[in-house]
């Protein structure tokens, strides 16, 4: 007889039972009831034709079977999420911090084209007039008026008003 290859789904709820060793914490994580996730286990059990769990009055304990073959699941599983994580297309970001009054009278004016010309870029505002840490991440881009009174900063522009 030939085995069917098991339900993804089922896999993964019987990896959170294993874990929990609990239908109903299994169903809360998943976001499922109690009775889909013992549903899906009871078919995966059918599916494999063996037992995977003794269900017990306080929870569940794994037979040697489950134990045997859980870490290879659950191996199998990351590289699922892995190779699919990969297949997702990556949005690109920019965060961009600028004074309220550029923000104002100049950023805001230009976000609607900024969003026409460039859909598929991500742009993270902060109207503030604080120094911006870059090696913290706080900004990819930080536009500042005046004369930096710091360093390891690249200052482009020119001088408007003087």
């Amino acid at each position: 007889m030939v085995m069917r290859s098991p339900n993804l789904n089922a896999l993964k709820m019987f990896d959170a039972a294993a874990r929990y060793l609990n239908f109903r914490l299994a169903a809360e994580e998943l976001n499922q009831t109690q009775g889909a996730v013992a549903q899906q286990v009871s078919r995966l059990e059918k599916d494999l034709q063996l037992q995977l769990f003794h269900r017990q009055p306080r929870g569940l304990k794994l037979t040697q079977s489950a134990r045997n073959t859980i870490v290879s699941i659950r191996r199998a599983l990351a590289l699922i999420d892995s190779a699919t994580h990969k297949l997702q297309p990556l949005t690109p970001r920019i965060s961009l911090s600028v004074p309220p009054s550029i923000a104002s009278k100049w950023l805001v004016p230009c976000l609607s084209q900024f969003s026409q010309n460039y859909p598929d870029i991500d742009l993270q505002t902060d109207a503030s007039e604080r120094v911006v840490d870059f090696h913290r991440d706080e900004a990819d881009i930080a536009i500042r008026q005046g004369f930096p009174p710091f360093s390891n900063y690249l200052q482009v522009g020119r001088t408007l008003f003087f």
